[in-house]
Order: C-alpha cells, then structure tokens, then sequence
C-alpha cells in the first residue's frame, strides 16, 4: 500500500510536468522560427523607415484622416484599382491605424507579426501534409530566409503582398481539413475558396497556385473533386480577368493574347530556373563580396543551425530519417513534384515584372515562389538524408551541409537590412538638409531638385517616384492650400547638369509636365503648370553638397530670379505626422555631415 501511495504521489507530480514539457515541445519550432524571422528581417527596424512605394500608400495613409482614406479606397474599390480592391484597404488602413500606436516603428511590428505568422503556418501546414516537424521546420527556414525576393522587411509588401499570402495559407489549410461531416467539410472547403479570392483580390500573382490544393492530399481527393477544383479555380481567374477589362484597369485592358502568351511561356521557363538558382547563388555572393565583413555571423548561425538540426535529428522528430528498413520515400518525391508545380504556377500572373531581377523591388516578381521553392529544398535534403538512412555519419554530415547554407542565406538576409538601413539614412540626412535649405514652403511652392550625383540602393532605392509625397506626408498643409508644396527632381547629368531647362524653362516661367522629358518623376494625375521663378525654390548639387540658388540664366543669357532665400533657417511651422518624427530622429548621427552621403563618391 505505502508503494502504492508514493506511485500515485509521483505520477501527480509528473504529470504536470509532462503536459509543460510537452507544451514547451510543440511550441519550440514557433518560438523558434519566430525569433529567426525577427533577427533575419527586423533586426536593424529601428533604422528603418519608408522606402519608394511606402511614402506613396503608408505615409499617406498616416498623413490622411479617415475620411479622406475612406475616399480613397471607395475610388479604389469602384475602379478596381489594378484589380487589387483588398491591397489598396490593407495599405490604407493598416498604416493608418497602426502609426496611432507608436508611429512607424509600430508598422515594423505589425509587419514582424504577419511575416511569422506566415512562417508559422508554413510549418504548419507542411508538417500536416508530411507528418514530420523535422522536414516541415527546414521548408519554413528557408521561406524565413528566401533569397530570391529581398522586400521580406519593405512595408507596402508586408501589408499587401505577405498578407495576401496569409489569406492563400489559411486556404490550403482549411481546404486539406477534413471533417466527418461531409456538411461541415463543405463548409470548411467553401472558407477556403472565400480565403483564396480575397487573396486574389489583394495581389493576384499568389492565386493560380491555389490549383494545387487538391494535390496535397491526393488520396483523400476524388478525381472529381479535383476536377471541380480546377474548373472553380479556372473559373474565378476568367471573371477576375474580365472583370479588370470591363473595368478599364489599363494592367488588364493593354495585354494582347499573343503577347501575354509569349510573356507566360517566357515568365514559367526562366522564373522557377532563377528562383531556385538564388539559393545556391547568394552563397556564392556572400563569399565573394561579404565574406570579410560578415563572417563571424556566417560562422556563428551556421554553428547555431548545426546545433538545432543535430539535436532535434537525434530527438523524436527526427525519428523518421534515422537507420531504418522502410525509408519513407514517396511521399517525399510526390511533395517535391507538388512544389515544382507551385513553382511553375507562380509566374503565369508575373507579366509585367523581368524574372531575372533577383534584388530591389524588381524581386518581389518571385514572391509567389516561395512556397514552392522552399518546399523543393526542403525535400530535397530529406531525400538525401533518407537516401543516407544506413550511415549516420553521412546523415550528420549532411545536415552539416544544410546547416552551412542557412548560414549563407542568413548573412545574407542581415546584408539586406544593412542596404535598408543604408537607403533609409541617405534619405534622412537628405530630407533634412531639404528642410533646413527650403523652410519657406507655401502654397504654390516647388522644389526642383538638380542633384544627378543622388545615391541609388542595392537593395531598395532611396529617391524614386514618391519622391514628391515626402513634404506632405511629414506635414499637414493648410487644406484650402491649393499646390501643396512638392520636391520634384529634375534630369540632369554630371556632364550636362542644366539639360532640364531645355524641357522645363519657356519665356521665364517654368512648366511642370508629365510629359516633360526634364522631369524624373511627376504624377500623371497632376495637371501641367506654369510656374512664376518667384513660387521655384532651385537646390543644386555644388561641390559634393546642396545649396539654393538665387537665379538660373535662362537659354538667352537672362537671369530668372527665383524665390528669395527667408531670413531666418527656422523649420516650417506646421503640425506634423508621425512620418516627421521619424525623419527628424535627434538620433541621427549621420545627419549634417560634409559631404553628405546621399551622393555617389566622386
């Protein structure tokens, strides 16, 4: 009796402590890629800030007020704006309501939550198709740290392309849930329909791949079923499409068929070729141009991947891939043809986009494929380490091997926020020096930019077309002003800097055009203008910095005098937005200093 009693008196003790463990357990592989997704994307998000398209649609949508958002996703949702309804809300509203909370470094975590979540319900759903965790967290490592797009940390792709990717994983996970109730498995398969639409109508690239759905669970799938699928799928591509061209989305509206044909066969050889390349590429550019830089970082995550493969292999997630009679094979190989066909799938909607860019914006063309290619690798170095079943040794070696190119994929994705960082202080310290050079802004006030030396990013560019959104993003203009005041760069070369006058100046005034070949950037929305030289405000790269000028000399040798320098350097007095803090950080040690390093070295 009294063993009896110290038996139950253990067992009460244990249990408790095996239901933690075995929570501890299952929760690792998220806790885990969760910290992976932030030190591999957001490590450096404090230095970041809005890059190209992000003054366009986040820094508006904080600068607006809800009703003017508002108006603008009613335009958006009646002119089914570039077909993307869902896209435009998102980019309106997360902003909006999220720089409420803690300004831009609160849209990083936002973006940091669904860039894990994604992650996490890769895993997820991988380990639910192959029933192995092992297998599962390799295919979402490599999605954390995909090579071939590098806009994993860029805002407008967060809240509108990775969230258009969480709605196609929600899909695939209530689609392949199988219910024993044919009611309630109808019901589940109707959600994830719903789901893939919505991520339709929030970027398209993602949606053909939702054709494979059916293939993840081949044997719980009639061949019927599969063929109601595609017919559904099918279905709601050729209704999107027409839908675009009754609306007159000119994306839709300009494509030929023989055209986009030749662009789709050119888009589905060459894109999944790159896209997979980059994982062996991207190694080979770490040793070549950031070896020396980085590597201790390279030696330090490849030492800790080797660590955390090693020691999950020898547990009992890594039961399955250890010496045994029956490796399992086929069910890998068939995961391998599924993700070949996500991959293929994932370029036919990329048209408009060269599928051999692999860095910048430009990359975000291989966005889709990075379910399928991941997928790809991750059975790959199963297969190999099954086909080792019988020598651990080689399996280890193997999983060496693996651990070594995370560590390349890793370094690299630290060398992509580094560019970001990079991109975002060139504009700081740019922004900046605009402000302390142009602090009378009025209605009706334009900044002509003749800068050709301006830096361009590696991995993001800091002065691209939104250029002219900064001003009024970072302050709130008077709205009865009606020219609010804007930076417009104009064409110039170090060997012709005044090029743009030939285009611009007419009979002393100053004409801003969309059609103008002297201007970089002017929104085609903008009405053309003739501008007196008093409403110009001209800052000129001189000797490796900006300064204002007084005066141009017009073609005949007349001088045009511009708009008087204020006596006093005192910013602008307006209220101002979030977007302004963050610019004006007092933590900006690179800021004001000569020269200035937003231009090229000479």
């Amino acid at each position: 009796m009294g063993f009896q009693k110290n038996s139950e008196e253990a067992l009460k003790n244990k249990f408790p402590a095996s239901i933690f463990n075995f929570r501890i357990e299952a929760l690792f592989p998220y806790l885990f890629l969760l910290v992976l997704t932030w030190i591999a994307h957001f490590l450096l998000a404090k230095d970041f800030g809005l890059y190209e398209d992000d003054w366009g649609f986040v820094a508006t949508g904080i600068a607006n007020d809800f009703h003017h958002n508002w108006n603008l996703l009613y335009a958006a949702i009646t002119s089914f704006w570039q077909g993307r309804p869902v896209h435009m809300a998102l980019l309106i509203f997360i902003p909006f309501w999220g720089a409420k909370f803690g300004g831009i470094q609160a849209l990083y975590i936002i973006g940091f939550i669904i860039l894990g979540l994604n992650t996490c319900l890769w895993f997820a759903f991988v380990r639910r198709l192959t029933y192995s965790t092992y297998g599962a967290l390799i295919a979402s490592m490599f999605f954390c740290l995909y090579p071939a797009d590098t806009t994993f940390s860029y805002l407008v792709h967060l809240f509108g392309l990775q969230t258009s990717l969480l709605f196609l994983l929600l899909a695939f996970h209530f689609y392949i849930t199988i219910s024993y109730s044919k009611i309630f498995t109808f019901c589940l398969r109707g959600i994830s329909y719903l789901l893939a639409i919505l991520s339709l109508l929030n970027y398209e690239s993602l949606f053909l791949i939702f054709l494979t759905a059916p293939l993840f669970r081949p044997h719980q799938t009639t061949k019927k079923q599969k063929i109601y699928h595609c017919f559904i799928v099918l279905a709601i591509v050729i209704s999107y499409f027409l839908l675009r061209r009754w609306a007159g989305e000119s994306r839709a509206s300009g494509i030929g068929i023989v055209g986009a044909l030749q662009k789709v066969a050119q888009q589905v050889t060459l894109g999944p070729l790159v896209s997979l390349g980059s994982f062996i590429l991207r190694p080979v550019q770490v040793l070549n141009e950031l070896l020396g830089q980085y590597w201790p970082v390279l030696l330090i995550s490849s030492l800790l991947f080797l660590f955390i493969l090693i020691n999950l292999f020898n547990s009992r997630w890594g039961q399955a891939l250890r010496p045994s009679d029956n490796p399992d094979f086929d069910s890998w190989k068939h995961c391998l043809i599924v993700g070949l066909v996500m991959t293929i799938l994932a370029y036919p909607s990329a048209l408009l986009l060269s599928v051999t860019v692999i860095d910048g914006r430009a990359s975000r063309v291989h966005f889709a494929a990075s379910l399928g290619t991941t997928l790809i690798f991750a059975c790959l170095w199963i297969l190999l380490l099954l086909t080792a079943h019988r020598w651990r040794f080689r399996q280890y070696i193997i999983i060496s091997i693996l651990s070594l190119q995370l560590g390349f994929l890793f370094t690299f994705c630290l060398d992509v926020q580094h560019q970001y960082r990079l991109s975002w202080q060139s504009q700081q310290t740019f922004i900046q020096d605009i402000i302390y050079l142009a602090p009378d802004l009025q209605d009706g006030t334009t900044i002509l930019l003749q800068a050709p030396g301006l830096v361009t990013g590696k991995q993001i560019n800091p002065f691209d077309w939104s250029l002219p959104f900064v001003l009024e993003t970072m302050y709130l203009f008077p709205s009865d002003w009606e020219f609010v005041p804007r930076i417009y760069r104009v064409y110039s070369e170090t060997s012709f800097p005044t090029f743009w006058q030939e285009h611009i100046v007419n009979n002393n005034k100053f004409i801003l055009s969309s059609n103008s070949p002297g201007l970089y950037f002017y929104f085609p929305w903008e009405p053309e203008r003739v501008i007196s030289g008093e409403n110009i405000i001209l800052l000129v790269q001189e000797n490796g910095k900006l300064v204002r000028k007084d005066y141009i000399e017009a073609g005949s040798g007349q001088k045009i005098a511009l708009k008087p320098k204020p006596q006093s350097t005192l910013p602008p007095n307006f209220a101002t937005t979030p977007v302004f803090d963050r610019v004006m950080s007092s933590s900006c040690d690179h800021c004001r200093q000569i020269p200035p390093i937003y231009f090229e070295n000479p």
